[in-house]
């Protein structure tokens, strides 16, 4: 925990900077389409991963010590 206060920091940073690529890559400095599109992109990039990631902990977590405990 010795660097968390600056990991904190970079990640806002960094996270500032991704989300401003498209808006910078723009002609007029505006994001192109509707509010529901960006949802609908966002949903087809994020949600195939969460969904495959919460399979995988789900269907292994028996098998782990704790897990196998209770």
């Amino acid at each position: 925990m010795k660097y968390g206060a600056f990991s904190v920091i970079s990640f806002i940073v960094l996270s500032g900077y991704v989300l401003m690529l498209p808006v910078a890559g723009s002609e007029n400095g505006r994001l192109s389409g509707s509010f529901i599109n960006y949802i609908k992109r966002r949903s087809r990039r994020i949600l195939p991963l969460y969904y495959i990631q919460r399979f995988l902990v789900g269907y292994s977590t028996p098998f782990t010590k704790k897990g196998a405990r209770g």
